[in-house]
């Protein structure tokens, strides 16, 4: 600095540089006797500044401010250096009303600061509010109005904002910051019948005038669970008073984030507008954080939402929804109805390109509980009725892969129903209803079919052990009923009726001549005994009747060039285990008469022990050469 003024110095006339040092001394000399003002300012301020006064006017502006009575109980703190600051503790705001007198808060220490020239004037103005340990009560009448709804300069503020004429400038009152450190705000609200308790609050308000555009930093707790929320808003009385303002609201919890930048009215229902988008980046953490397990979502590790939400009356729509959930993404538009006293109402329509059906039935409790320890876990039947369709590229089921899926989800009250409209399976189509009850109501209903698909493939995709159809297209149905919830149902609650029909194929392994060669040589011997091999069918047909988890096959016939297979007897469903009877009646040859074969029987066999390896017993153990 001095080498700047003597390079200008130098480049002044004699005359101009000796104005320029009188006008430098004269600059050093106001700020010294400023500093020197402050200085005595502050030596003389206990004596001019009353604690009294402060206490009375800080009273009186909370009052003021909230449109309430308030009482200072505790004795006041002075503190003027580095900057003055009062103190206030058991600060109490109440109003008066007919049945006596109605506490709305209780502050353990209010503080604020104030300019040193106002206070020695006895007109401070007030600033860097701090609050700490202030239990708040709020209450919201059906008519949406709120017990700290009196005439404040806040609520005089919101008026004269809705009203273009007003010149009161209560609208332009300053404010500063406030910080608030282990608040409690309860709220009970009678509009949605419910009563909410924010603990743990530390929050930091930035808001210089009411005019002005505000800023808020809070981290609270809800039911003893911590979370974060910046909010900002350029238009605070707008947004307090009920009109349309915009707002920018961050929320943060464990493993969760979220974001909306729109339009909000708070009157009545609120009233929403703009983008919004949420992102569960640790499933895990956000799972033990709200204290739930979300059936469906056991997996799940990643997900994330985006849309443009807008409001229609009482439904919120969700335009433009993308959403992904571990990689598969979705599209879509969804509308969620809020209902007073009972559960929201979501229509709409989704498209996945991948979906993992086994996790969506779970989600809606249409899959049984593996865990029965697992009480805590909620599903969307619990807080959504759902009436939506969803479609899907690709999906997954059982570890069968469908493709071009068509999907009705309806949820209501305690009933759920899930309607595959159509999707393709192994080069055929299969389409599906699965229909329940959380709790009373009707028996678990499935109904199923797959037509005119690759048999072989599904073998292959599913992987069963044993004697399989190797290829051949075919059709199945099924009608089946559980005389329980699904969620709480197992194998041995099943009841209904199975149907198979095959066309030609292949079932492998199965080798007849040496089922036929060991039944006329033994009494027991077991299938993986016959030996390897294929059997050529040109038809197959099956019915099964289905009682308390166990199968009767009433009516099994597989036609080959060696004859007519026809099986019948009992599978349990809940083991490997089985009971039938199998007969080979062979086909008579060309030129062969009556007679001669009536001394032939057909080959006939008892099949037990546990599949895929069962213990074949003849009953009429008959030469080999005659039965190959």
């Amino acid at each position: 600095m001095a080498q700047w003024i003597n390079r200008l110095g130098s480049r002044l006339t004699p005359g101009r540089q000796a104005l320029a040092r009188r006008i430098l001394r004269l600059v050093a000399l106001l700020f010294a006797a400023a500093g020197l003002i402050y200085l005595l300012l502050l030596a003389v301020a206990p004596l001019l500044v009353s604690t009294g006064m402060a206490r009375n006017t800080l009273e009186d502006a909370v009052s003021d401010w909230t449109g309430q009575q308030a009482r200072i109980d505790g004795l006041p703190s002075l503190r003027l250096f580095p900057h003055p600051r009062i103190s206030l503790p058991k600060v109490t705001i109440f109003h008066r009303t007919s049945d006596g007198r109605v506490v709305l808060a209780r502050i353990d220490r209010l503080s604020a600061s104030f300019g040193l020239i106002d206070g020695i004037l006895g007109k401070p103005l007030f600033d860097d509010f701090e609050i700490e340990k202030a239990d708040i009560r709020l209450t919201r009448a059906k008519d949406g109005t709120t017990d700290w709804q009196e005439d404040g300069l806040l609520a005089k503020a919101i008026k004269a904002d809705k009203n273009p004429t007003d010149t009161s400038g209560s609208n332009r009152a300053r404010i500063g910051s406030v910080r608030v450190i282990d608040g409690r705000i309860r709220i009970n609200d009678a509009m949605t019948g419910r009563q909410i308790d924010f603990n743990d609050i530390n929050a930091r308000l930035s808001w210089p005038k009411l005019s002005s555009g505000l800023s808020l930093t809070v981290d609270a707790s809800l039911a003893g669970r911590h979370f974060g929320a910046d909010i900002s808003s350029s238009t605070p009385l707008k947004l307090l008073g009920g009109s349309d303002a915009d707002l920018d609201l961050h929320t943060r919890l464990p493993g969760f984030t979220g974001h909306f930048d729109g339009t909000v009215n708070l009157a009545g229902n609120y009233q929403l507008e703009g983008p919004v988008n949420a992102e569960i980046t640790d499933a895990p953490a956000f799972e033990q954080w709200s204290g739930m397990k979300l059936r469906g979502l056991g997996t799940l590790m990643h997900a994330s939402f985006a849309a443009q939400v807008t409001t229609v009356g009482d439904t919120y729509r969700l335009d433009r929804l993308q959403a992904s959930f571990d990689q598969a993404d979705v599209t879509g538009i969804i509308e969620i109805s809020p209902r007073p006293g009972a559960k929201a109402v979501m229509n709409g329509t989704l498209a996945f390109d991948e979906m993992d059906f086994d996790q969506f039935l779970d989600s809606v409790m249409l899959l049984p509980v593996h865990d029965r320890s697992a009480a805590h876990e909620v599903a969307v039947p619990n807080w959504l009725d759902v009436d939506i369709t969803l479609s899907a590229q690709t999906a997954s089921f059982a570890g069968l892969p469908l493709s071009d899926v068509a999907t009705s989800l309806t949820v209501s009250g305690d009933h759920r129903r899930v309607d595959v409209i159509d999707s393709t399976l192994a080069g055929g189509t299969l389409t599906a209803m699965v229909n329940d009850a959380v709790q009373g109501g009707p028996e678990g209903q499935i109904r199923l079919s797959i037509e005119n698909a690759d048999f072989g493939a599904l073998n292959t995709m599913l992987h069963l052990p044993g004697p399989m159809p190797a290829s051949g297209n075919g059709t199945l149905t099924a009608t089946l009923a559980l005389g329980r919830p699904i969620a709480r149902a197992g194998m041995g609650d099943l009841s209904g009726e199975v149907s198979v029909e095959a066309g030609p194929g292949v079932i492998r392994p199965l080798n007849l001549a040496g089922i036929a060669r060991l039944a006329g040589e033994r009494t027991f011997f077991h299938l993986g005994d016959t030996g390897s091999g294929d059997l050529a069918y040109t038809s197959l047909s099956a019915h099964a009747s289905l009682s308390n988890g166990t199968a009767e096959l009433t009516e099994a016939d597989i036609a080959t060039d060696a004859g007519t297979i026809s099986l019948g007897g009992l599978l349990p469903l809940t083991s490997n285990g089985l009971a039938l009877s199998a007969t080979l009646t062979t086909q008579q040859p060309a030129g062969q008469t009556s007679d001669d074969t009536a001394t032939q029987q057909p080959l006939s066999v008892f099949i037990g022990g546990a599949w895929p390896d069962p213990v074949l017993s003849s009953r009429f153990p008959l030469g080999a050469k005659s039965l190959e």
